[in-house]
């Protein structure tokens, strides 16, 4: 949001395109930020980080909070991992526990959606910015996010 916003007052922009540009940035930072918690749990090491490096540090992520919801007896599990330290392994039932949680509860195309519907938000930001190439270029890197695989 920052950057964007930054830019657009740099190149001179009127108020109401640093405005849309800074929601541009919000909205796809945030479904970034999405797509990076469903990567914690791809499980063919396409990422290049560690299955569960966020749970390990006992992040709480929008995946593992929505499959909680909808499997509520998931919680004890998440726990324990989230409590261990970081040196000591994760039990592997419970890791099997919530990668199956996650995947049969939907929460992991949830947070997919979740991360489209901010991709297609900060796109409709776009709709005043007046450089069509520009508008093209940035609609090109949101949709782009939403697709990423590490």
């Amino acid at each position: 949001r920052l950057a964007m916003g930054a830019g657009a007052r740099a190149a001179g922009l009127d108020p109401e395109r640093c405005s849309a540009l800074e929601g541009f940035g919000n909205d796809l930072g945030v479904a970034f930020q999405l797509v990076d918690d469903a990567l914690d749990f791809a499980d063919d090491g396409s990422t290049g980080k560690s299955l569960f490096a966020d749970l390990r540090e006992g992040k709480m992520t929008y995946p593992l909070l929505v499959a909680m919801e909808r499997s509520p007896e998931l919680h004890a599990a998440v726990e324990r991992c989230a409590s261990k330290p970081p040196e000591q392994p994760l039990p592997a039932d419970d890791l099997e526990h919530v990668l199956a949680a996650l995947h049969n509860t939907g929460a992991l195309e949830a947070c997919r959606e979740f991360a489209r519907s901010h991709s297609a938000k900060a796109i409709a930001a776009l709709d005043d910015i007046p450089c069509e190439t520009t508008r093209e270029a940035l609609r090109t890197v949101a949709e782009a996010t939403t697709f990423r695989k590490h």
